[in-house]
């Protein structure tokens, strides 16, 4: 359980030792939508955390798909493309400058994007600090003598 508890105090400390922060534009988002830790969009990846052991090994893991990104980072390169984007043109002939779904839209351009990067720094969150370790190994030491009657 404690490698358990080391990965949820990287994500309440918002890493161990500090995740990378981010870009100013993101910050400009984040803040906007009243986000304020790394990694804690939505919840779903720090409450993705489940620990599994058997007799000889002992593990914390994650399932969701965009984990590995976060963990090792990346750099994504997007291409250029062209795709339609749909808007609602009102009866004075003005088009509003929000996107609509397709099937309430009654007006449609084409927009042609650049290809970009996208740079995710890596955020660590599936790491043990050495005090861990330490606390780890006082635990199974603590359980060894006890079977033993030590």
């Amino acid at each position: 359980m404690h490698m358990l508890f080391a990965v949820e105090k990287n994500f309440q400390q918002q890493g161990r030792p500090a995740w990378a922060g981010w870009s100013p534009r993101y910050a400009r988002e984040a803040s906007r939508r009243g986000q304020t830790n790394i990694l804690q969009r939505s919840g779903r990846l720090a409450a993705s955390i489940t620990p599994a052991s058997d007799n000889d090994t002992a593990r914390v893991g994650t399932n969701v798909k965009y984990a590995a990104i976060h963990q090792q980072g990346e750099n994504i390169h997007i291409a250029a493309r062209s795709q339609q984007a749909y808007y609602r043109q009102y009866k004075n002939g003005s088009v509003g400058s929000r996107f609509v779904k397709k099937g309430r839209s009654n007006y449609s351009e084409w927009h042609t994007l650049p290809e970009y990067n996208i740079t995710m720094p890596a955020r660590p969150f599936l790491s043990l600090e050495d005090s861990d370790n330490a606390a780890m190994e006082d635990s199974v030491q603590r359980y060894l003598r006890g079977l033993t009657g030590g």
